[in-house]
C-alpha cells in the first residue's frame, strides 16, 4: 500500500498516464488498425476512467488516496507488451493482408513493406495482442477500483 497522497495529485497523475500511454501507443504503431483499436477500445475506456475519477475528485476535493503499489508492475508490463504486440507494419492491409507486429518490425531483417515475397508472420505474437489488450484494460480498471479514499485524513 502506498502513502496517502492528495486526490488532486493522484488525479493529475492518472490523467498524465492515460495521455502519455495513448500518445506512445499511437506513435509507435502508426497504422490504420492501431487507430481503429484506439478509437473503439482505448479511447472509450480511458474516457470512462477520466470521467469517473474526475467525478470522484469533485466529490472528495480534500481527500487522500492510497493505492496498491504491487498493481503498478502488471500494468507496466502489459502496457509494454500491448505496444510491442500491436499492429505496426500494415503495408497491403487494404488488400486483405494481416499486419506485422511492432516487435517483428523491430527485429525482422526483411523488408515488411512489400506485397511480394513477404516473410511469415509471427502469428503467436499477433494472436496474443487482443488478449494482452484485454488484460491491460482489466489490470488498469482493477487498479482504479481498488484505490482507497480517506475522506477525513488525520494529520500526524
Amino acid at each position: 500500500m502506498s502513502k496517502a497522497i492528495g486526490f488532486r495529485k493522484f488525479t493529475l497523475f492518472v490523467i498524465f498516464y492515460l495521455f502519455a500511454s495513448l500518445t506512445v501507443y499511437l506513435a509507435t504503431s502508426f497504422s490504420s488498425p492501431t487507430w481503429i483499436i484506439a478509437f473503439f477500445t482505448l479511447l472509450p475506456f480511458y474516457g470512462i476512467c477520466l470521467i469517473s475519477i474526475s467525478w470522484v475528485t469533485l466529490k472528495n476535493r480534500n481527500a487522500k488516496v492510497k493505492y496498491f503499489k504491487v498493481l503498478l508492475l502488471p500494468i507496466l508490463v502489459l502496457q509494454i507488451l500491448k505496444i510491442l504486440f500491436s499492429p505496426a507494419s500494415c503495408y497491403g492491409w487494404n488488400q486483405g493482408k494481416s499486419c506485422y507486429s511492432l516487435i517483428q518490425s523491430i527485429f525482422s531483417t526483411e523488408d515488411l513493406r512489400t506485397l511480394s515475397s513477404t516473410p511469415p508472420h509471427w502469428e503467436i505474437v499477433e494472436s496474443l495482442f487482443p488478449i494482452v489488450l484485454v488484460l491491460y484494460i482489466i489490470s488498469l480498471a482493477t487498479f482504479l477500483l481498488l484505490i482507497q479514499i480517506q475522506k477525513n485524513p488525520t494529520v500526524p
